[in-house]
């Protein structure tokens, strides 16, 4: 077998010719890929123009409100190539509307957005324009939620984004929930009200427990704004009666106290079924002076009508 021989400056020309083999060709096509997506990022055509959401509540949210916080403009034009989704779905989960987002591209030019909105059950009357969801996030009531109407609840919470006082509430903060025992008691006190007995009779309009764990036991109290509605029928007349009630319980036994309301409740709407007489001249509502029922002692219910 014969032996070939190269000389080194030969031999260093092959070793320059296998680098540029093995190195530039994969480098050629790695620049090649990147100036094709550049071309195609530029390319109009695949500028994103579209957003189609889906959700439990249908449009809860305007898609020009979607398109901001996923800066997707007219002015501002984003690729379909360019477009993020994960990164997409976290300026979503930003806002503080949002509790649950997913996003997916659409071929050519279109993003599929499915989302979950907050689902507020009072307005926070700590702070202007605040409502909050039955885990305790807050968020803004107006407008996206404005034309619901929705009961008030008091905490007593220090100033926006403050530190805690102290009865160890903090601050609102739309990054987090409110988890004081303050809004867990507001919380149990609405749900009683949401149950059949109540919610045949009773509207309410206000809960306040503010003062409910406050240091001085004398001062401890649960106020309850409510209307009670009676609605009368004879000879063909109708009427309805609406009694304002703002009720005072203590913190701890505010389920006896509320069933106590009921029982007393009752009676007070059977004796006014018995007391009124409607004539062609009733009126088709009447609102009634506003009564106080303080609950707090045992075994005694203070009632005091407004002068």
């Amino acid at each position: 077998m014969s032996e070939t021989k190269f000389s080194i400056k030969r031999s260093l020309v092959w070793i320059f010719i296998s680098i540029f083999i093995f190195s530039g060709i994969p480098s050629g096509l790695y620049f090649g890929y990147l100036f094709y997506k550049e071309i195609k990022q530029n390319d109009r055509k695949l500028n994103i123009i579209g957003i189609y959401q889906t959700g439990s509540r249908k449009n809860a949210l305007p898609s020009q409100y979607l398109a901001e916080l996923l800066d997707l403009s007219k002015d501002k034009k984003t690729s379909y190539l360019a477009f993020d989704e994960k990164k997409a779905e976290e300026k979503l989960l930003r806002s503080p509307f949002i509790s649950y987002a997913n996003i997916k591209k659409i071929r050519p030019n279109a993003v599929y957005v499915d989302y979950e909105v907050r689902v507020p059950f009072a307005r926070l009357s700590d702070y202007e324009n605040i409502a909050i969801d039955e885990n305790g996030y807050i968020f803004p009531y107006h407008p996206i939620f404005s034309e619901t109407p929705l009961p008030e609840i008091k905490l007593g919470l220090p100033r926006f984004l403050e530190g805690e006082d102290e009865q160890k509430r903090e601050g609102g903060d739309f990054k987090k929930p409110i988890t004081c025992e303050h809004y867990f008691l507001a919380h149990e006190v609405y749900k009683l009200f949401q149950e059949k007995q109540f919610l045949n009779h009773f509207k309410v309009k206000k809960i306040d427990v503010s003062n409910a764990f406050a240091p001085s036991f004398g001062r401890r109290e649960i106020i309850v704004e409510i209307e009670e509605r009676l609605d009368i029928s004879q000879n063909g007349i109708n009427t309805s009666y609406i009694f304002p009630k703002f009720l005072r319980l203590n913190e701890k036994e505010y389920a006896k106290q509320l069933s106590n309301f009921l029982s007393l409740s009752q009676k007070m709407r059977n004796d006014y079924r018995r007391q009124i007489r409607l004539t062609k001249s009733s009126p088709k509502v009447v609102r009634c002076k506003a009564k106080l029922l303080d609950f707090r002692i045992p075994q005694i219910a203070f009632i005091k009508e407004d002068e």
